[in-house]
């Protein structure tokens, strides 16, 4: 079993090149938004952090770019249907979206306040896995929530 100090080890080193590069390519392709939690029992009424860092057509590149975050794992194929050509999708979630995010944030020129609030809203969650929320931490959830759909509407101010 996989311990938090393991994964925080095997995250790679990135340069600030390579963060700037990211950055770029998530600002035009990714996004943040808050999933439902799940636990062994089902669905938790809380949210973890997911930054989609990237989704688009050219497997090579976006495999190149899991390889570079250190997460192929997390690369999800979306079928096309219609007028619609097939796609892949890399996600990263929790301390790994937190990761992420805060080595990209320096960067970013569009998507900086999306950053911020998913990074405050897995700095605020419970340490403990599958902890189920208090009232008035599902308030706040719902609240960033809401906030990050509206951030994330296309023509949305910055």
């Amino acid at each position: 079993m996989k311990t938090v100090a393991m994964a925080r080890a095997e995250r790679p080193i990135l340069t600030p090149t390579q963060w700037a590069y990211l950055a770029g390519i998530f600002d035009g392709k990714g996004s943040v938004h808050l999933a439902p939690a799940h636990n062994k029992s089902g669905r938790l009424k809380t949210f973890q952090l997911c930054a989609t860092v990237v989704c688009g057509t050219s497997e090579t590149a976006i495999r190149k770019i899991a390889e570079t975050v250190g997460s192929s794992r997390r690369l999800g194929k979306i079928n096309g249907s219609g007028n619609k050509r097939q796609a892949w999708r890399l996600r990263l979630y929790s301390a790994q979206a937190q990761w992420f995010l805060e080595g990209v944030l320096p960067f970013l020129l569009m998507k900086g306040a999306q950053a911020r609030l998913g990074i405050n809203h897995h700095k605020a969650k419970p340490s403990y896995i599958g902890a189920r929320c208090s009232a008035e931490r599902a308030q706040a959830e719902a609240k960033s929530k809401a906030i990050l759909t509206e951030l994330n509407r296309r023509g949305a101010a910055a």
